[in-house]
């Protein structure tokens, strides 16, 4: 699939979560694709783990703690018997070494 993907001229995945953003970054290093030279991979979450892999994970951080932290208050609300409001928590994007600009390769 990745190579049918950079034949069609993808320079970047966007992947829901950093696991599957790990799992992509495994198949280009099996299947020879260069990150982020020839395609660039970001994740979603932000994870321990994302920092460590080869090349560490450019990613889109949560705040999981305050998410768990609201769902847990929200659902006191509502075992209560009272109305809750949906909740818009801010996210960070976190560059690392996984992504680059489309054709940076070609240009260095």
């Amino acid at each position: 699939m990745l190579p049918a993907l950079l034949r069609a001229g993808v320079t970047a995945v966007f992947c829901y979560n950093d696991m599957i953003a790990v799992g992509v970054l495994m198949a280009c290093r099996e299947l020879g694709v260069r990150v982020p030279e020839q395609l660039s991979v970001v994740g979603y979450d932000d994870v321990e783990i994302a920092g460590y892999v080869t090349p560490p994970l450019t990613t889109i951080h949560q705040p999981k703690l305050r998410l768990g932290e609201l769902a847990m208050q929200m659902l006191l609300e509502l075992l209560e018997g009272r109305s809750v409001q949906s909740q818009l928590l801010p996210n960070e994007f976190v560059l690392r070494a996984s992504t680059a600009p489309p054709g940076a390769a070609a240009q260095g």
